[in-house]
C-alpha cells in the first residue's frame, strides 16, 4: 500500500518534472543547468562561482557563462517555474547575488533528474568550486571561503560516494578544495581529499614530481593541525628530500618545507 508521503512525493515529483520539460522547451541551457545543480549545494549558486570553470566546460556551459546577462536569462526561467529563486538572505560585497534551490526540489534534481551520474557535470563542478577559492593572503578571503563551504561539502559528498575519476593535470582542484576545507576546520574531510589528491598526483605525475611533493607537504601541515606529529614529521622529510634532489637545498619551496619542520620540532 502506497502512503500519503509517497503519493505527495509523486505527485510533487510529477509537477517537476512537468516544469522541467516546459524549462526544456523554453531555454535549454536552464535545463542544464538545474541538472549541472546536482553536484552543487542547494543554496547561494552564483554567476561568478561558475564562471571560473567557463573555457574548460562544454559550449552550452561557456554560452551560459560567456555574461552574466546569460546566466540570469536561464537563471529566471527556472524562476519563473518555481524550481529556484534569488537569494536575498545575505550580503556578498563586491560579488553578484546567488540563486537557491529548496532542499526538496534538489533532492528530485540529484536522484530522479540526475538519475545517472554524470561524472562531466561533477568534475565541472569541483572545477569551478576549487578554481574559486581565495588565497589567504586576499583582503576579507574568509568571506569568500564560507560562501563556498556549502559547494565544497557537496562536492565532497560526491567524491567520497562515486570516487569521481580526476583529468590529468587537474589534481589542483583537488588541493584547492583541501586547502579551503583546512581553512575552514573541517580537517577531516580535508585529509581525505589531500590522499585522493596525492594518489592522483603519485598515478599521472610519478612519485618524484614537485606537485606530488606539495601535496606531501600540505598533508604534513594538516597532521600538524591534527596534533599527529610523527605522521606531520614523515611526510615533511619525504617532502623535504624530494625538493632537495628536484629543486636543489637552496629553492625557496625546498626552504619552505625546512622551515615547517623547525615549527614542528618548536611544537
Amino acid at each position: 500500500m502506497v502512503s500519503p508521503a509517497e503519493d505527495e512525493d509523486r505527485a510533487l515529483y510529477s509537477t517537476w518534472g512537468i516544469s522541467y520539460a516546459q524549462v526544456e522547451r523554453q531555454n535549454a541551457n536552464s535545463a542544464r543547468l538545474l541538472q549541472l545543480w546536482a553536484y552543487f549545494d542547494h543554496e547561494d549558486l552564483w554567476f561568478e562561482l561558475l564562471r571560473e570553470g567557463h573555457n574548460a566546460g562544454p559550449r552550452w556551459f561557456q554560452e551560459l557563462t560567456s555574461d552574466a546577462f546569460g546566466f540570469h536569462d536561464a537563471a529566471r526561467v527556472l524562476c519563473y517555474y518555481g524550481l529556484i529563486e534569488p537569494d536575498t538572505s545575505r550580503a556578498h560585497g563586491s560579488k553578484s547575488g546567488g540563486y537557491g534551490m529548496h532542499g526538496c526540489v534538489h533532492m528530485w534534481v540529484r536522484h530522479v533528474l540526475n538519475e545517472e551520474r554524470d561524472n562531466e557535470m561533477a568534475r565541472l563542478a569541483m572545477r569551478c568550486v576549487g578554481a574559486h577559492v581565495p588565497r589567504n593572503t586576499e583582503r576579507e578571503y574568509w568571506v569568500v571561503q564560507r560562501r563556498l563551504m556549502g559547494h565544497a561539502g557537496r562536492c565532497v559528498a560526491v567524491q567520497t560516494a562515486e570516487r569521481i575519476p580526476i583529468g590529468e593535470g587537474e589534481e589542483w582542484i583537488l588541493l584547492s578544495l583541501g586547502d579551503l576545507l583546512a581553512d575552514q576546520g573541517q580537517l577531516d574531510k580535508a585529509e581525505a581529499i589531500y590522499n585522493w589528491a596525492l594518489q592522483g598526483c603519485e598515478k599521472a605525475l610519478g612519485p618524484n614530481h614537485t606537485s606530488t611533493f606539495a601535496t606531501v607537504n600540505n598533508l604534513g601541515l594538516l597532521y600538524k593541525m591534527q596534533g599527529r606529529f610523527g605522521e606531520a614529521e614523515a611526510m615533511y622529510n619525504r617532502a623535504l628530500q624530494g625538493k632537495e634532489k628536484a629543486l636543489g637545498p637552496n629553492h625557496t619551496s625546498t626552504l619552505a618545507t625546512v622551515s615547517n619542520l623547525g615549527s614542528l620540532y618548536a611544537n
